[in-house]
């Protein structure tokens, strides 16, 4: 279902200009390993948005690692 919207979306210009694409992460994963994975996506900029399905474990050490920075 996903890679169809992906397909949609990008057969219309993409998402402001910008293809749709994306990053599978292992959510089964240890959470300190699934964190870590995506502190080095955000901080290299590799991602705009994180969605998934993941047990409770995972979410709370994904919130700060996602959580917006302020800006000065």
């Amino acid at each position: 279902m996903a890679e169809l919207y992906k397909q949609t979306v990008n057969a219309s210009a993409g998402v402001l200009g910008r293809p749709l694409e994306f990053e599978i992460i292992d959510a089964g994963a240890a959470p300190s390993r699934i964190a870590a994975q995506v502190r080095s996506l955000v901080d290299n900029r590799q991602i705009d948005a994180l969605i998934g399905w993941h047990i409770s474990s995972v979410r709370e050490v994904l919130t700060p690692v996602t959580a917006p920075t302020p800006r000065p």
